[in-house]
């Protein structure tokens, strides 16, 4: 709906960071809300390293986030909590 696809964060933070007028800092990922699989966080996860090891420099910020379902049976929750 909003951002980039993760091929193309390289080259625009690239970018940004030759720019005069830019400072990136970082990255920022929301997968959505009412997630009851939470093995959509793992795979958010793996695109964001990712993306991070295909920068040219450090980042500073990574904001992850993302909602979860009303409800989700807590055990899904304890046990990838625990892991």
């Amino acid at each position: 709906k909003f951002g980039l696809m993760p091929d193309r964060v390289p080259d625009l933070y690239t970018r940004a960071l030759h720019s005069q007028m830019l400072k990136p800092v970082g990255l920022s990922l929301h997968i959505g809300s009412n997630i009851t699989d939470m093995d959509v966080f793992d795979r958010a996860f793996a695109i964001m390293a990712d993306c991070v090891r295909a920068l040219p420099g450090p980042v500073d910020t990574l904001d992850l986030g993302g909602g979860l379902a009303a409800g989700i049976d807590d055990t899904a929750l304890k046990a990838y909590a625990a892991a």
